[in-house]
């Protein structure tokens, strides 16, 4: 018990000499924004020739983002993407059959994300079915 009284205040000295002789370390801030951005590169559709479609109607391409937001550094990564265009033209006539009389005519501005169930997915399927979706009156897929 002794000991411990003896080094007690050799302890809290050395302590409280670190804090008066320590210089004010700065924290730069996180800019969680300035790596906030992204870039998109045009591909060729790798189903072009087995899917019929218009120039315009599906677009393919790789959107390169950030792996870490947070790091200047981060390296980004790249993921691909398929966009199936709204098939929406204001000048063409519609049949009210063919179109959900609820929804507002009109694109809307919001697209539909959807996001597949893992690695080695073969696109072809999902553009095959998704193709011609009712969804895409309104909206991008």
């Amino acid at each position: 018990m002794n000991k411990t009284l003896v080094f007690l205040p050799l302890f809290l000295s050395t302590a409280l000499h670190a804090q008066e002789t320590a210089e004010p370390v700065e924290h730069a801030e996180t800019d969680l924004f300035a790596r906030d951005t992204y870039r998109i590169e045009s591909l060729i559709c790798p189903f072009k020739g087995s899917i019929e479609y218009e120039p315009g109607e599906i677009e393919c391409g790789l959107l390169q983002v950030p792996e870490n937001r947070e790091k200047p550094d981060s390296r980004y990564i790249d993921l691909h993407f398929v966009k199936l265009n709204s098939t929406w033209d204001d000048e063409e006539e519609r049949d009210e059959d063919e179109y959900d009389a609820s929804i507002e005519p009109g694109k809307r501005d919001d697209p539909v994300i959807y996001l597949t169930g893992g690695p080695g997915a073969v696109v072809e399927g999902y553009v095959d079915r998704f193709k011609d979706h009712r969804i895409r009156h309104h909206r991008d897929l």
